[in-house]
């Protein structure tokens, strides 16, 4: 394996790290520290973690699809991906990669519609109760498609 790809398939590998784990983080630890603190404390910290995050995980997104896309690049797939993907060989790979459409769905609807809703409206359950729930579903969608990408 050449320097190149070996620096590309690590880049991958730290950025899903960064984004999986940092929902790992705010799952585990983040989120139920907070449920200890009064409704406005809470709301803060969720909020300003939340906005930090926000910025590294979507770096973090942004180089998983260049990475992916030099990674296919260095398995020779480009030209013949679509029949690769349907050889039972690329089974993970196309499940990973609808996975990883669904985690992206998910995050922009997160990020971009729930998110700062919940902010303006930190009162408001159901936000909150949405918000948590994609969560939730993003996690267990990444530790998926980690799965998945152990089979490749």
């Amino acid at each position: 394996m050449n320097v190149l790809r070996q620096i590309v398939l690590w880049l991958h590998v730290l950025s899903a790290i960064v984004w999986i784990g940092g929902m790992l983080f705010l799952s585990l630890a983040l989120v139920p520290y907070a449920r200890t603190l009064d409704p406005p404390s809470r709301a803060r910290l969720i909020s300003g973690v939340g906005r930090k995050f926000r910025t590294v995980s979507w770096i973090a997104i942004g180089l998983l699809i260049l990475t992916g896309f030099a990674n296919l690049g260095f398995m020779g797939l480009t030209a013949q991906l679509g029949s690769y993907l349907m050889s039972p060989a690329g089974q993970p790979l196309l499940w990973k990669l609808i996975l990883f459409a669904v985690m992206l769905g998910l995050s922009l609807i997160h990020d971009v519609l729930i998110g700062p809703r919940a902010t303006q409206d930190p009162q408001n359950p159901n936000l909150r109760v949405i918000s948590g729930w994609i969560g939730r579903i993003t996690l267990l969608l990444g530790l998926i498609v980690i799965y998945l990408a152990l089979l490749l």
